[in-house]
């Protein structure tokens, strides 16, 4: 496991860096400055703050930070829906899992349309329009190498 490495100290692991102070400030400057709202839902409950990228650990930009609730921020990490507000927010750091997620729903949009631009218009009636057009050039391409 790598060190995470700021300007202001060392950790020895992630969950020891989320502990610290410098995560700390980091996360309670975000909340704040994004109006104290999730911005996938707009809830102000039990508000988190999720990295778009890992790659900048310890030095985040708040680019790489978004302010999510717990339903939102539970469902980027798991193997529920994702909805097109925090799908856009969270953005292509997570599009292959959003693929893997939704997949099995896509599956389903399918073998119950007639054809492709009823499942295109089920796609984004169900997702939004920007995740489920995202979905939908996923959906093709799978089924294209198939």
């Amino acid at each position: 496991m790598r060190k995470i490495i700021s300007e202001s100290g060392v950790w020895e692991s992630y969950c020891e860096y989320l502990r610290s102070d410098d995560w700390y400030k980091k996360r309670e400057y975000t909340i704040i400055s994004r109006g104290r709202k999730c911005e996938g839902c707009g809830s102000a409950k039990k508000l988190q703050v999720h990295h778009t990228s890992y790659k900048n650990i310890g030095n985040e930009d708040q680019g790489d930070l978004v302010v999510l609730c717990e339903v939102c921020h539970k469902a980027v990490h798991s193997d529920g829906p994702v909805s097109s507000k925090v799908f856009r927010k969270v953005g292509k750091s997570c599009a292959t899992t959003t693929w893997d997620k939704n997949r099995s729903i896509m599956e389903k949009l399918w073998s119950g349309s007639p054809n492709k631009k009823h499942f295109k218009a089920l796609s984004v009636e169900r997702f939004g329009r920007k995740l489920g057009e995202y979905l939908i050039n996923e959906w093709e391409r799978s089924h294209d190498d198939a």
